[in-house]
């Protein structure tokens, strides 16, 4: 509920801007990257370019890790969680319609979270992640996984072009900024079951080879949309 203040100075103000930046699950690192990053690009010529003194109120659940670190370099680093604390401002911006899919969201935050690091050749980049959900709390586990990981190991060796398997399980626990720049200047492609851990293709260079594998009775489409806004070449 917004309560406008009928008298200035009847209510401290604690920011000169707040944004509104909550949505479903806003406190996990793939609807971060899908929905909250809309939010806060589509408000951001709205406030001042220097955003220290800009309040984002964001869910119920405080961000952690990752999270943390994108709002960081993102320029967001005063935070108040709606359900917690009182948020008062002088202006406050809200999103009420956010294209849940739009290239120019997620380029700009694509391109504000990497910085400056080049783009490499596709022929140059060497490594393929298999994104791993063995173990993973909600399922979509593959039940051959090791197989398929040892037929892509072989097809690697018999392309002979010096490419590098890796098998990703702990997607979340690597130092965010050594992580996104290993992405953007070394992967070639990235391959595995449907799962949050996908989100990290908004990292890759563009021409990387998507395959994501989705279960019959759930088609996602997400990640070929917003792999698709990135350049990528996505199968599922």
């Amino acid at each position: 509920l917004l309560v406008p203040m009928e008298k200035r100075n009847s209510t401290p103000v604690t920011s000169p801007y707040a944004i509104l930046a909550n949505s479903p699950d806003s406190h996990s690192f793939q609807h971060f990257l899908d929905r909250v990053t809309h939010i806060l690009e589509q408000g951001d010529h709205l406030l001042p370019r220097n955003k220290s003194g800009v309040q984002v109120v964001v869910g119920n659940r405080n961000p952690q890790g990752h999270v943390l670190k994108m709002y960081e370099k993102l320029g967001y680093r005063n935070r108040k969680q709606l359900t917690v604390v009182p948020v008062s401002a002088e202006r406050f911006i809200f999103s009420c319609r956010v294209p849940l899919v739009h290239p120019y969201m997620s380029l700009r935050s694509a391109e504000t979270l990497l910085g400056h690091l080049p783009q490499i050749p596709l022929s140059e980049r060497k490594v393929v992640l298999f994104m791993s959900r063995k173990g993973a709390a909600h399922g979509r586990g593959l039940k051959n996984e090791e197989l398929l990981i040892e037929d892509i190991r072989q097809l690697l060796q018999q392309r002979n072009l010096n490419e590098e398997l890796r098998v990703v399980t702990n997607a979340g626990k690597e130092d965010f900024e050594e992580w996104i720049k290993f992405l953007h200047l070394n992967v070639t492609a990235m391959i595995g079951p449907h799962g949050g851990a996908f989100y990290n293709h908004r990292f890759c260079s563009r021409d990387t080879l998507i395959i994501e594998i989705n279960p019959s009775t759930r088609i996602a489409m997400v990640t070929w949309e917003e792999a698709s806004c990135r350049l990528c070449q996505i199968f599922f």
